[in-house]
């Protein structure tokens, strides 16, 4: 009988298919996936602009689809216990040995490329990376999954790595707690087992969804919320050899989770979604294609899955996957790009191969099987001392880079009262002033940060808070302040409407010290106060909802307080193509000011540039070099007239001349440094421009100087 293991004869004596088991130990169309899945995250992360392809999720998926079926496979072998150093060894051999040479060139290429500043957290995560649990150091550093860009960690990708290491050390653990007692009994433990792991599926599933809610930025990378997409498949990798489907049925199963896996990068925004519910679409169609299995079917899509370049780029699917980033990132730091143009992508995707290849030829399937790792134990002692000794040797860096970096901010705190370093104030007088050391140094730079990020808020009791500042990811809609200057004051002035009105806070402060103000800061990042429902420029659901309900409450909190001024921003830069726009709401939000009697002072935003001013001084050390001459980001018109059609106690304050006399952005101007990062200024700039923000004061409230 032709085909007999899966061919029967009707009774004209006609073969057809009936419904078959697939017991393969190599599933070439699982192989095929890992090629799509490969493709899908490299060519997202190319030209995806930040969205997320599913691909990683898939990855997540096989790992759980694989292992649990081999840890019972091994158990039964071994009456309930697993052979861990052998599992052990087997994983520092796939996973490690590829990885180290990655940290090592990651490790000197950032030394080498990036600015000082950058350097903490590089060797920071290059530890965790080399230790697998750099998802949590990027949780614990405050990192949320970002598009790739000249500022972005050249390591960022490795939390999936970390999740899947510490499911196969957690899980061998977890099986022989069912599997030892369930065998001394002389019970069968899958039943059991699968039991365990729907449990932990629900449980994951159910926390991934509500935290979605809470902190998405954290959410994407825990390993708790990560845990579903492991042991979902895992369960069905421990059921499926029981599937019995006809060969159509698995054909269609095979050409709809094909087209679920290649579609879920348009369909959902990821990095705001996953693994919450909607990352269910991406990992069910993995599970339709492995049920599908071999189809059996010349239409099935595991034929397409099992062609040549799937294969391929499923053999070298992890070294790909190590290499690619790095060079993403480290090629636009250096050309100091936005996103790779067409002939960036070609470059990027032309080294990611060839090192996806010499990585899979010579790491995975040479070094790792050299006689140097002959036996388990010493192939696992050597492979992660080695990895323990570059840990050991980032983490000596970071501190190293840290200690320099300390030193400089020191230098900040005695200069701030020299006449030397007249910051802003250079740009109103004929004075001549000799060329100093600029304060802060570049690389200290990020951490000169306005005291509103580093005081805790008056009214955060109950309140998990570190700072005056909320992040818009966070859950909190009332309004957090904090208070400086004379709280029994009768002249209060509330600073409201995101990081960058907030950045201008010293200014404020040292007015409100001197002049027995009382000073409320009300600072939520990314929140213009508009009474809009729809965030200029952006969209992000989560972002639009938490901003409006922010700006609703925060509204009637200040109409409450009746203060004689509120400082917030007059125009946005997130018009179409990042232009300078007056966000709609936002003069519905000072008339109802005004309409209560209280006088507004309309800040015009920072200008963005589309590079970071202060590493290029950093690493060029030429403030002409790293002077921005472009910026067609502000409006003209705005640039001529103002902001129009205020309300009546409204006045408009024009801050370009502050940090863009000209139409040009230096990065250091009265030798200070004027750029904390891309889109902020300094703490110790920004109190520079005090007799320019005073001048503004006086002009919206003169009774606050009476």
């Amino acid at each position: 009988m032709m085909g007999g293991r899966w061919m029967a004869h009707a009774a004209s004596g006609e073969p057809v298919a009936v419904a078959f088991r697939d017991q393969r130990r190599f599933r070439e169309e699982l192989h095929g996936v890992r090629g799509l899945a490969i493709f899908l995250v490299v060519v997202f992360h190319v030209v995806g602009n930040g969205r997320v392809s599913g691909g990683i999720d898939i990855f997540l998926a096989i790992t759980g689809f694989l292992a649990v079926p081999s840890l019972m496979r091994r158990a039964r072998a071994g009456g309930g216990r697993i052979p861990l150093m052998s599992r052990f060894a087997g994983l520092a051999r796939r996973l490690l040995v590829p990885l180290i040479p990655v940290l090592v060139f990651v490790g000197v290429a950032g030394f080498v490329l990036l600015p000082t500043s950058r350097l903490p957290q590089l060797f920071a995560e290059l530890r965790a990376s080399a230790l697998f649990f750099e998802n949590y150091e990027l949780v614990w550093s405050q990192l949320s999954y970002e598009a790739a860009g000249p500022a972005t960690s050249p390591l960022q990708h490795l939390w999936s790595t970390s999740i899947q290491v510490q499911f196969h050390v957690v899980m061998p653990l977890l099986f022989m707690l069912v599997t030892v007692p369930a065998f001394r009994l002389r019970k069968d433990p899958t039943r059991l087992v699968i039991g365990i792991l729907s449990v932990l599926t629900v449980v994951s599933f159910a926390y991934a969804s509500w935290y979605q809610g809470v902190n998405q930025a954290e959410n994407y990378f825990l390993t708790l919320s990560r845990t579903w997409q492991l042991t979902l498949p895992g369960i069905v990798g421990l059921l499926i050899p029981y599937f019995r489907l006809p060969s159509f049925v698995r054909g269609v199963f095979s050409w709809v989770g094909f087209g679920m896996i290649c579609s879920s990068g348009f369909l959902f925004d990821g990095a705001s979604l996953f693994p919450g519910p909607q990352a269910l679409w991406p990992i069910s169609g993995l599970l339709l294609v492995l049920i599908g299995g071999e189809t059996r079917a010349w239409w099935g899509a595991d034929r397409v899955l099992g062609l040549n370049p799937f294969q391929r780029l499923g053999d070298i699917s992890y070294s790909l996957y190590l290499w690619h980033w790095p060079f993403i990132v480290f090629y636009l730091s250096h050309y100091q790009l936005e996103r790779l143009w067409r002939r960036d992508a070609y470059v990027v995707l032309t080294l990611s191969l060839i090192f996806g290849y010499f990585g899979y030829r010579y790491l995975e399937s040479g070094v790792s099987k050299a006689r140097v790792f002959a036996g388990d134990k010493r192939a696992f002692f050597t492979i992660v001392a080695a990895a323990c000794v570059v840990a050991f040797a980032a983490t000596g860096v970071q501190m190293k880079v840290l200690e320099d970096i300390r030193r400089e901010e020191e230098k900040v705190l005695a200069a701030a009262a020299d006449p030397n370093y007249p910051g802003a104030q250079a740009l109103f007088t004929d004075a001549e002033y000799p060329d100093m050391p600029w304060i802060p140094a570049p690389e200290a730079a990020h951490l000169d940060m306005q005291t509103i990020y580093k005081e805790l808020p008056q009214n955060a009791e109950g309140l998990d808070l570190g700072s005056c500042r909320l992040d818009w990811e966070s859950p909190i809609t009332q309004p957090v302040y904090c208070e400086i200057g004379d709280p029994d004051s009768n002249k209060t002035v509330v600073l409201t409407g995101g990081s960058h009105v907030g950045q201008w806070s010293p200014a404020f402060e040292d007015m409100a010290n001197a002049l027995d103000w009382r000073y409320i800061v009300l600072e939520r990042g990314a929140c213009i106060s508009t009474t809009d429902s729809t965030y200029p420029g952006g969209n992000e659901p989560d972002l639009q909802d938490v901003c409006y309900q922010w700006n609703k409450e925060a509204l009637e909190f200040i109409l409450d307080l009746e203060p004689t001024l509120v400082v917030t921003l007059a125009t946005t830069q997130r018009g179409p193509g990042r232009t300078e726009i007056v966000a709609s709401g936002a003069r519905d939000f000072w008339s109802r000011l005004d309409e209560a009697g209280i006088s507004t002072l309309l800040l015009r935003d920072t200008y963005v540039p589309r590079v970071s001013l202060t590493e290029c001084l950093e690493l060029e050390g030429d403030i002409d070099y790293c002077t921005l001459t472009d910026t067609s980001r502000y409006s003209q018109e705005i640039t001529e007239n103002g902001v129009t059609d205020l309300p009546e106690l409204a006045t408009y304050f024009d801050t370009a001349p502050l940090i863009c006399p000209d139409g040009k952005c230096p990065p250091v101007i009265g030798n200070v440094t004027v750029w904390r990062n891309k889109d902020h200024i300094t703490s110790t700039y920004a109190r520079t421009t005090a007799p320019q923000i005073v001048g503004a004061i006086r002009e919206a409230a003169p009774e606050l100087f009476e």
